[in-house]
């Protein structure tokens, strides 16, 4: 009898814990190894870099970026046209269901630009992306010379 009562308790709670995540399809967008590279002395701009992955069941896209003590923050792409690299900004950066998308140096970035407070190696700064979908990403950058080790 006493089972009965607790599976009576407990099948509702599973029931309720299914239905939340499939109704969330943005929920799997998570950002990882966030980190800004260390301001030059007198400098105003930077980079930043971070991995994204999107193991939601719907595509999604950063449309925003802020960080903390930094006027104009935008994503950047990097590419190879006529034998010479070119930056540009862009307005989204699509997030693919089910992908990983890689910003890292010499590649598509987060360009950085009136940094009012300098990076200072070995510190943190705090940041948020916007999602096509309306979710935001909390983030901590870690400020260094160099990409931590892969995993």
């Amino acid at each position: 009898m006493r089972l009965m009562s607790v599976l009576s308790l407990a099948l509702p709670i599973f029931a309720l814990c299914a239905c939340g995540s499939a109704e969330s399809p943005h929920a799997g967008v998570q950002a990882e190894q966030a980190w800004i590279r260390a301001s030059v002395p007198g400098s105003t701009v930077s980079a930043g870099y971070l991995t994204l992955r999107n193991s939601g069941a719907s595509d999604d896209a950063v449309i925003g970026v802020d960080i903390a003590g930094v006027r104009k923050s935008e994503v950047h792409s990097m590419r190879q046209v006529d034998g010479m690299m070119r930056m540009r900004p862009l307005t989204t950066l699509p997030l693919p269901a089910g992908q990983t998308v890689v910003l890292k140096p010499g590649a598509d970035h987060l360009m950085l630009m009136g940094v009012e407070q300098a990076f200072e190696l070995g510190s943190e700064r705090e940041g948020q992306l916007t999602l096509q979908s309306g979710e935001t990403i909390a983030l901590r950058f870690a400020i260094r010379n160099q990409a931590p080790e892969a995993p």
